[in-house]
């Protein structure tokens, strides 16, 4: 029995390793890794790598763990590769972060490899997971109600943080692992916690895998089978919704926004793989993904109501929808929006400008009609007769002499109502933005101007009131332009 000719094949097929890169091999004790360990020294030569074996002690079982460490370094040093270890209290650490003892060891086990890899410049760390480890996988994936992605099982080659785990055994079964350790004479150890049904991976192996094997005595294979072609499926769908994202999408500084009508137009499964590609990319976790979070962001997507609302999505990380503009947000003591605390500046036009930090700066220019040798256009006539400088809803023009100084620009307050231009009676301004869609989280940002005399005149950017016109009797214009901010999602305060 030989294993070099398939790991040979996984590892040239994946493009694991490159000539000249250092690979760290972790190295239980046990059988997989320890024949993992022999292959890929004989084969080191030929694929130009540098071996190192990295062993974990991690604190259980304390007179077996020494046993497994002495053997694994005196085995490494026969094959002439260099041998690390650390010695961790994963005891202390399970019952510190409440995972249970395999989680807390697997935890501590891979930051102890990473940290290995980046002090000896390792491009790639090899794990001996087999095609039975990959068949368990699967079918726990499975009965947890896992997506396509969880059907994908371990891949043969994934990269994370910039080095690459690989695991050249996921096509040869334990069966073959045992044989070849007999065949080469390989010292290994039986770790007595593979025994132990308190871990849902052990039931698996020990009670229900039997079973099956009675009904379909090619499952592993099967299970591979499927972990193969879903993996490819899955990649090639994150493909595409990555695709889509970077077309449809603006993320900057821990915010992704995007327009829920070209969001809806993509299929189903597109819709939920952008999800959680937004989210894995704030969190700073590919494997970060919650299917219950997932839909449940994608149905508000769809739902037409409420059509504002905001959700907490998990790892610090909130959904946003208002109206037709969805947003992610990570929170963070600078992130997201700057608040936009109640605010009120008096403003003297003559000033020329006045700056609101937060929500950006109105500018103000007096005209005057009489001087330039014409009247002033009706304020009902065809827009066509008011001059271009004046026209757009960031800008309004006023009749200066109609007007009670100095002015008022402050944020909106309860009971603000406005008489809006054109139009009889009055609308309160809560009202108004919200019928015109302004994100609620900015409403309290939008400039309220207002006279001397108290007269709402402006909601800058959204509507001017009907006060002052700028009429056939009207000498001096006071024209005010409004600068709203942008902020990091590259929209604007006034959306």
């Amino acid at each position: 029995m030989d294993l070099a000719p398939e790991v040979r094949r996984a590892l040239r097929g994946g493009h694991a390793f490159e000539a000249g890169d250092a690979v760290v091999c972790a190295v239980s004790g046990g059988p997989d890794s320890m024949a993992l360990l022999h292959v890929l020294a004989r084969l080191s030569g030929e694929l130009g790598c540098r071996l190192v074996a990295a062993h974990v002690h991690h604190g259980f079982r304390p007179a077996e763990s020494d046993a497994e460490a002495e053997t694994v370094q005196a085995f490494a040093a026969s094959l002439g590769v260099p041998f690390v270890m650390a010695r961790v209290d994963a005891p202390g650490f399970a019952r510190e972060t409440g995972m249970n003892a395999q989680a807390a060891a697997r935890e501590l086990r891979y930051r102890f490899l990473r940290e290995t890899a980046e002090a000896r410049g390792a491009k790639a760390i090899a794990l001996a997971h087999h095609l039975d480890d990959q068949a368990e996988t699967v079918l726990m994936n499975l009965l947890s109600g896992a997506s396509l992605t969880g059907l994908a099982g371990m891949a043969p080659v994934r990269t994370e943080n910039g080095i690459k785990l690989v695991r050249p055994f996921l096509r040869i079964s334990k069966k073959e692992i045992l044989a070849y350790v007999k065949a080469w004479n390989i010292p290994h150890h039986a770790d007595s916690s593979n025994d132990s049904r308190a871990y849902l991976r052990n039931r698996i192996r020990l009670d229900v895998m039997p079973l099956l094997l009675k009904e379909q005595p090619k499952l592993p294979e099967a299970l591979g089978r499927l972990a193969e072609i879903a993996g490819e499926e899955d990649r090639f769908l994150d493909g595409l919704a990555q695709s889509r994202l970077e077309a449809l999408a603006r993320t900057e500084d821990g915010r992704t926004s995007l327009d829920r009508r070209a969001f809806l137009a993509e299929p189903v499964a597109l819709q939920r793989r952008m999800v959680k590609l937004i989210l894995n990319y704030l969190a700073g976790d590919p494997r970060f993904s919650d299917y219950t979070v997932i839909e449940s962001i994608r149905t508000a997507i769809e739902r037409s109501s409420p059509p504002s609302l905001s959700m907490d999505a998990g790892r610090g990380i909130r959904f946003l929808r208002r109206y037709d503009r969805l947003v992610w947000e990570r929170r963070s003591a600078d992130g997201g929006m700057p608040p936009v605390f109640p605010y009120a500046y008096v403003f003297d036009p003559g000033d020329g400008e006045i700056a609101i930090p937060g929500v950006g700066f109105i500018r103000a220019e007096y005209v005057d009609l009489a001087a330039e040798g014409g009247e002033a256009p009706h304020p009902r006539t065809s827009r066509t007769a008011w001059p271009a400088a004046w026209t757009g809803r960031h800008t309004a023009a006023f009749d200066a002499d109609r007007l009670a100084l100095p002015l008022t620009v402050r944020s909106r307050r309860d009971g603000d109502r406005l008489q809006p231009f054109g139009m009889a009676g009055s609308k309160k301004v809560s009202r108004l933005l919200m019928d015109l869609k302004i994100d609620p989280d900015r409403r309290d940002a939008v400039p309220v101007v207002t006279d001397a005399a108290g007269r709402l005149l402006w909601l800058a950017g959204v509507r001017r009131s009907r006060h002052a016109p700028v009429d056939g009797g009207t000498k001096r214009a006071l024209v005010l332009r409004f600068e709203p901010e942008r902020f990091s999602d590259g929209n604007r305060m006034d959306g």
